[in-house]
């Protein structure tokens, strides 16, 4: 939990943004998702990156920052927290399934 706003110019509690010691100057967080399309699960993704200078990122190998448009099979997400506030590598989530195809995956209701 943080002690005071995130954007202003004070020392935080340890927590989800930051430790202790870490002093925040309008700093600007978000998570950034990452796509895989595949019939298996894939592995926690590593890697990757996002540069503030250019707002532009790198998904880690074989991972996509968009999602397909028109997969034929299952797709899977991960996502990452990014902050401006920190240079630390992006750690990623577990992937979990997002979409599927007809005949793969959890089956919905009928509509």
């Amino acid at each position: 939990m943080t002690t005071a706003g995130i954007y202003s110019n004070v020392a935080q509690s340890s927590g989800l943004y930051a430790t202790a010691s870490t002093t925040f100057t309008a700093s600007t967080a978000f998570q950034l998702y990452a796509f895989y399309v595949s019939s298996v699960a894939p592995a926690t993704p590593t890697g990757g990156s996002w540069s503030f200078s250019t707002n532009t990122g790198v998904p880690p190998t074989g991972w996509s920052l968009t999602p397909p448009s028109a997969p034929g099979t299952t797709v899977w997400v991960s996502i990452a927290f990014v902050s401006s506030a920190s240079s630390a590598a992006l750690t990623w989530s577990t992937p979990g399934q997002m979409a599927y195809t007809l005949g793969s995956g959890i089956q919905g209701g009928t509509f």
